[in-house]
């Protein structure tokens, strides 16, 4: 399994460009990632209001980089 990068990584990224990663993304994924990483809950926390495994919420919060990144990675510079 690719290791993925941490949420740190998406610091760099331009914002325009993250903005529009994030509304591809899918709504329950980019409604994780803003619970984990700009609310700071926890993985349990996560699981616990939204009714799922805490595997399942790392499954999705992994998904989610990896969207992200991708989009980063297929967008020249400049483009959103």
């Amino acid at each position: 399994m690719t290791r993925l990068a941490s949420a740190g990584t998406l610091k760099g990224m331009d914002p325009r460009r993250l903005a529009t990663a994030m509304t591809g993304l899918p709504v329950d994924e980019r409604e994780i990632l803003f619970c984990a990483s700009s609310l700071r809950w926890s993985v349990e926390r996560i699981a616990g209001d939204f009714g799922l495994s805490s595997e399942v919420v790392k499954l999705r919060l992994h998904d989610a980089m990896r969207r992200l990144l991708g989009h980063a990675a297929s967008c020249p510079p400049g483009m959103p």
